[in-house]
């Protein structure tokens, strides 16, 4: 996990995918060829250098839908997280202490199973967008 002080352009997006998501991949016993990677069409993510990186280094992507951030199965991390710093009695003192924080609900709270439900219920998740004929679904 990095903290990222400041803005977040493509080529540290890119740093961070070669140092992180590879390894991570690594610490899973997966491959490149065992996931389709999914990132929002946020501008360093569609970015020449970012696609270049991903053709480059074979990571497939899958396309993605603009504005739909209730089909990314991140936000349901991103609310997991929320609620558990909230939860926290004592308030926070300085951004080290809200990364720790946010460090140690990710190491030890948030398994890769817990991440495997979201990403599985896609087919569910898309089934209400075509029942709403496009629209927001609560997921």
């Amino acid at each position: 996990m990095d903290l990222v002080l400041g803005g977040l352009d493509s080529e540290l997006y890119c740093k961070i995918m070669m140092e992180d998501m590879l390894s991570s991949l690594e610490e899973y016993d997966m491959s490149k060829d065992d996931i389709i990677f999914q990132h929002d069409n946020n501008p360093k993510h569609t970015s020449r250098l970012t696609q270049k990186w991903f053709v480059d280094n074979k990571v497939q992507l899958l396309n993605w839908t603009a504005y739909s951030p209730d089909l990314n199965p991140i936000e349901n991390l991103w609310n997991y997280l929320k609620v558990r710093l909230y939860a926290y009695e004592t308030a926070l003192l300085s951004m080290k202490e809200l990364f720790e924080r946010v460090a140690d609900i990710w190491y030890n709270e948030i398994t890769k199973e817990y991440c495997e439900q979201f990403v599985c219920s896609m087919p569910q998740r898309l089934q209400l967008v075509l029942k709403e004929k496009g629209g927001e679904i609560n997921y």
